[in-house]
């Protein structure tokens, strides 16, 4: 059903924006190295209900500013809001074309088949859960912004001292990938990445009262050279469709 409803839904998409015309410029959006999978999708699908051409280009947070102004010249960032707000108040983004895209939050992951009975559904009886696991980890707050919201709910329970001897900090593309490898119980990451990642599960999504939320906007660049198409993308990443894809991936409508 849900995969009937992907291909109807890029049907009305066709006959709403029909195809592009030949000879248009190539469009190209800049995003995270983090939402790779997430970004990859949404463009596939828009490339198939539009014709559309994206070229897609990855980089990491400390290098986004930079690649604007180099040899990628993107037409559209898609990144966390605190990114965008930065690139905005330096006068990179078009006044006017911000828009939410969605938003994840934090979830706790175990290994896939880990038949252990645990209850993560309240702030108490997470923090309880936390304290009994033998093991943690999370990304390097260093790093990672999804390490930062980890660390924060850890902070909220007040358990910063108390899980300090048996947590570890993780880095590169799988920062929990401890967990599949059972070389740690509990994970603490973004729910989009437990549900994309294999051998993980998400046990639960962290309880509403200490959620921390990522937020994703996307922006057209200053001068964009496909500004026309630029919205377009922007138009469908605002669609019922898009909605649909990222809430199979865990991520919901921004608020």
């Amino acid at each position: 059903m849900r995969r009937r409803s992907l291909i109807a839904a890029g049907g009305l998409l066709m006959a709403r924006w029909g195809s592009v015309s030949a000879g248009a410029g190539e469009l190209t959006v800049l995003s995270l190295t983090s939402m790779q999978p997430v970004v990859d999708d949404l463009v596939r699908a828009f490339e198939n209900a539009t014709g559309q051409t994206v070229a897609v280009k990855y980089t990491q947070a400390s290098q986004l500013k930079a690649r604007l102004h180099g040899p990628d010249h993107p037409d559209l960032v898609v990144a966390p809001a605190e990114l965008i707000d930065l690139l905005d108040h330096e006068g990179a983004m078009q006044s006017g074309t911000r828009q939410p895209v969605g938003r994840v939050g934090v979830g706790v992951a175990v290994r896939r088949g880990d038949s252990g009975v645990r209850d993560f559904s309240s702030a108490a009886r997470l923090r309880q859960a936390l304290m009994d696991a033998k093991s943690l980890v999370y990304a390097d707050p260093k790093d990672s912004a999804e390490g930062l919201r980890a660390r924060a709910v850890i902070d909220r329970l007040g358990l910063a001292a108390e899980l300090r001897a048996k947590t570890q900090l993780g880095s590169g593309s799988n920062p929990i990938a401890a967990v599949g490898f059972g070389d740690a119980e509990l994970g603490l990451h973004a729910i989009d990445r437990i549900l994309g990642t294999p051998g993980l599960l998400l046990a639960a999504p962290v309880p509403a009262e200490l959620q921390e939320w990522t937020r994703y906007d996307a922006a057209m660049v200053v001068e964009a050279a496909n500004a026309a198409d630029a919205r377009r993308l922007m138009q469908f990443l605002a669609s019922d469709a898009s909605k649909l894809r990222l809430s199979v991936r865990g991520i919901e409508p921004a608020l």
